[in-house]
């Protein structure tokens, strides 16, 4: 997304459904393969942009880190207290900073992949530039209506 959260590249997949003998060898790991090696691992490696950060919706993608160029980060609402400073960022765990966006909502926790203090400023203010003008999830919202609109096209063209 850029500044006004608007795609900048908008890739997908087509629904894949695992081998009886995928899901014999996979078993209770199945969901994740597919999710991390056969979805998520194909569809960053193929971005072309320069970005601030590839947002995740589930932290399982964040294991992909050591494996793809670009920052991988999930982004979480809280219901805490507004920071006193747009801004301001705290360690919470390794890897989990609660980030200020704006002097009147509730912070967000920001992931990453490791401990990458110096990558969590980039992305905090790419964050920041982004909530001028839409709320802090609604790109991702709007990436999964896309998502189902064109499965639903994919299944219509089957159909017919």
């Amino acid at each position: 997304m850029d500044e006004l959260g608007l795609p900048i590249e908008f890739k997908h997949t087509e629904p894949c459904e695992p081998s009886g003998l995928a899901r014999l060898l996979h078993g209770g790991r199945l969901e994740w393969h597919l999710k991390v090696n056969v979805v998520g691992l194909p569809l960053i490696s193929a971005i072309t942009s320069n970005v601030a950060a590839v947002i995740c919706d589930e932290n399982v993608y964040l294991r992909l880190q050591p494996r793809v160029k670009h920052t991988l980060a999930t982004i979480t609402l809280t219901d805490q207290q507004p920071l006193p400073e747009t801004g301001q960022i705290e360690d919470v765990t390794p890897g989990r900073w609660l980030v200020s966006h704006s002097s009147t909502a509730s912070p967000i926790i920001i992931a990453l992949a490791d401990e990458q203090g110096r990558t969590i400023q980039k992305i905090s203010d790419a964050v920041i530039a982004l909530v001028q003008s839409v709320s802090v999830l609604e790109p991702m919202e709007r990436l999964r209506k896309a998502i189902d609109y064109v499965a639903r096209e994919k299944d219509e063209e089957r159909s017919i």
